[in-house]
């Protein structure tokens, strides 16, 4: 796991899912750089959260599973400036806003069927 410091939010958003999923994580070692916590697991020193944009660096011996359930769920937000009078930063932002309103949505029927 990355130290708490490094992004708090995550940690313990990290954390209150093992927690949900019924255990508490043994943390011995804490890791930002993400190559050498997937060569720590490829050794047998316990397990990694990645993204899905790391998954290639899974080496042999490390398999990469999606987590189902409990997911982890971070809120996130779009900074832009208030007058946007880009035709392009508008078209992003409306995509951006389309693609939250779409994950909200798939992360509500998956509640539904837990």
């Amino acid at each position: 796991m990355p130290p708490r410091g490094a992004n708090p939010v995550l940690y313990d958003e990290l954390i209150s899912c093992c927690h949900k999923a019924g255990f508490t994580p043994d943390v011995i070692a804490e890791m930002t750089q993400r190559p050498r916590v997937v060569s720590q697991v490829a050794c047998g020193i316990g397990i990694a959260t990645l993204v899905i944009t790391m998954a290639h660096l899974c080496i042999g011996g490390t398999t990469f599973h999606r987590l189902v359930r409990p997911t982890p769920i971070l809120e996130c937000y779009l900074v832009y400036r208030k007058n946007a009078s880009s035709p392009l930063l508008k078209c992003f932002i409306a995509a951006c806003l389309e693609l939250a309103r779409d994950f909200r949505q798939g992360n509500d029927k998956i509640a539904q069927r837990a």
